[in-house]
Protein backbone atom coordinates (compact mmCIF):
# COMPACT_ATOMS: atom_id res chain seq x y z
CA UNK A 1 0.00 0.00 0.00
CA UNK A 2 1.34 3.60 -0.57
CA UNK A 3 1.82 5.68 1.47
CA UNK A 4 1.09 9.35 1.77
CA UNK A 5 4.06 11.63 0.77
CA UNK A 6 4.58 13.00 4.09
CA UNK A 7 4.43 9.30 5.73
CA UNK A 8 6.77 8.25 3.05
CA UNK A 9 9.16 11.57 3.89
CA UNK A 10 9.38 10.57 7.18
CA UNK A 11 10.22 7.05 6.68
CA UNK A 12 12.94 7.90 3.86
CA UNK A 13 14.43 10.56 6.52
CA UNK A 14 14.34 7.49 9.28
CA UNK A 15 16.49 5.46 6.30
CA UNK A 16 18.68 8.55 5.73
CA UNK A 17 19.76 8.63 9.74
CA UNK A 18 20.20 4.93 9.97
CA UNK A 19 22.72 4.76 6.90
CA UNK A 20 24.25 8.22 8.59
CA UNK A 21 24.76 6.43 11.64
CA UNK A 22 26.36 3.25 10.18
CA UNK A 23 28.63 5.83 8.26
CA UNK A 24 29.61 7.60 11.72
CA UNK A 25 29.68 4.14 13.68
CA UNK A 26 28.02 5.13 16.19
CA UNK A 27 26.49 2.36 17.81
CA UNK A 28 24.34 3.77 20.34
CA UNK A 29 22.63 6.33 17.88
CA UNK A 30 22.12 2.77 15.17
CA UNK A 31 20.65 1.02 18.62
CA UNK A 32 18.34 4.10 19.02
CA UNK A 33 16.09 3.03 16.67
CA UNK A 34 15.96 -0.35 16.77
CA UNK A 35 12.95 -1.97 18.69
CA UNK A 36 13.60 -3.66 22.39
CA UNK A 37 11.57 -6.14 22.07
CA UNK A 38 12.88 -9.95 22.50
CA UNK A 39 11.32 -10.45 18.97
CA UNK A 40 13.44 -8.38 17.00
CA UNK A 41 15.08 -10.02 14.18
CA UNK A 42 17.81 -9.09 11.94
CA UNK A 43 19.52 -11.30 8.94
CA UNK A 44 22.59 -10.54 7.12
CA UNK A 45 24.56 -12.89 4.24
CA UNK A 46 28.03 -12.83 6.03
CA UNK A 47 29.39 -14.79 8.83
CA UNK A 48 30.77 -11.63 10.85
CA UNK A 49 28.34 -9.17 9.65
CA UNK A 50 27.80 -7.60 13.41
CA UNK A 51 31.93 -7.86 14.06
CA UNK A 52 32.47 -3.75 13.45
CA UNK A 53 35.16 -5.07 11.03
CA UNK A 54 37.70 -2.57 12.89
CA UNK A 55 39.84 -2.65 9.70
CA UNK A 56 37.15 -0.84 7.27
CA UNK A 57 36.24 3.08 6.87
CA UNK A 58 33.15 3.62 5.34
CA UNK A 59 32.55 6.92 4.57
CA UNK A 60 29.30 6.73 2.17
CA UNK A 61 26.23 4.88 2.07
CA UNK A 62 23.88 5.66 -0.31
CA UNK A 63 20.39 4.53 -1.59
CA UNK A 64 20.14 4.22 -5.41
CA UNK A 65 16.64 2.84 -5.27
CA UNK A 66 13.97 2.53 -2.26
CA UNK A 67 10.49 1.26 -2.30
CA UNK A 68 8.37 1.95 0.77
CA UNK A 69 4.88 1.00 2.00
CA UNK A 70 2.66 0.52 4.58
CA UNK A 71 -0.49 0.71 6.79
CA UNK A 72 -0.88 2.28 9.86
CA UNK A 73 2.23 2.63 11.77
CA UNK A 74 3.95 -0.07 10.61
CA UNK A 75 6.20 0.33 6.83
CA UNK A 76 8.14 -1.85 5.18
CA UNK A 77 10.95 -0.54 2.73
CA UNK A 78 13.29 -2.41 0.53
CA UNK A 79 16.64 -0.59 -0.68
CA UNK A 80 19.60 -0.97 -3.34
CA UNK A 81 22.18 0.56 -2.12
CA UNK A 82 26.48 1.30 -2.66
CA UNK A 83 28.56 0.90 0.61
CA UNK A 84 32.01 2.97 -0.25
CA UNK A 85 34.73 2.08 2.33
CA UNK A 86 38.63 1.70 1.97
CA UNK A 87 40.77 -0.99 3.77
CA UNK A 88 44.29 -1.57 3.77
CA UNK A 89 44.69 1.63 2.48
CA UNK A 90 42.19 0.85 -1.03
CA UNK A 91 38.89 2.28 -1.96
CA UNK A 92 36.60 0.09 -2.67
CA UNK A 93 32.30 0.18 -3.59
CA UNK A 94 30.06 -2.87 -2.98
CA UNK A 95 26.17 -2.77 -3.90
CA UNK A 96 23.86 -4.09 -0.85
CA UNK A 97 20.22 -4.78 -0.68
CA UNK A 98 18.34 -3.74 2.27
CA UNK A 99 15.06 -4.86 3.83
CA UNK A 100 13.37 -3.30 6.97
CA UNK A 101 10.38 -3.55 8.50
CA UNK A 102 9.48 -0.27 10.53
CA UNK A 103 6.92 0.28 13.35
CA UNK A 104 5.98 4.25 14.40
CA UNK A 105 6.11 4.84 18.32
CA UNK A 106 6.83 7.64 20.65
CA UNK A 107 6.87 10.13 17.54
CA UNK A 108 9.73 7.96 16.06
CA UNK A 109 10.31 5.14 13.47
CA UNK A 110 11.60 1.96 14.67
CA UNK A 111 13.67 -1.13 13.21
CA UNK A 112 11.55 -3.88 14.20
CA UNK A 113 13.23 -6.28 11.47
CA UNK A 114 15.95 -6.36 9.14
CA UNK A 115 18.01 -7.86 6.29
CA UNK A 116 21.13 -7.19 4.61
CA UNK A 117 22.44 -8.78 1.40
CA UNK A 118 24.96 -8.57 -1.43
CA UNK A 119 23.62 -9.05 -4.67
CA UNK A 120 24.59 -12.93 -6.37
CA UNK A 121 27.68 -12.71 -8.84
CA UNK A 122 26.11 -11.08 -12.21
CA UNK A 123 23.48 -8.82 -10.25
CA UNK A 124 25.10 -5.86 -9.83
CA UNK A 125 23.70 -4.50 -13.20
CA UNK A 126 20.00 -4.75 -11.51
CA UNK A 127 19.78 -7.03 -14.12
CA UNK A 128 17.35 -9.04 -12.42
CA UNK A 129 14.39 -6.60 -12.15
Amino acid sequence: MRLEAKKESNVSAALQYFADASVLRDLQILLDRFIKEADFVQYGSDADENSGRSGTDIPAIKFNWTSISGKDNSVWAAADGTFKFSAGGKEFSAAVRITLVLEYRDRRWFIVQSHYSLPAAGQFDQNSR
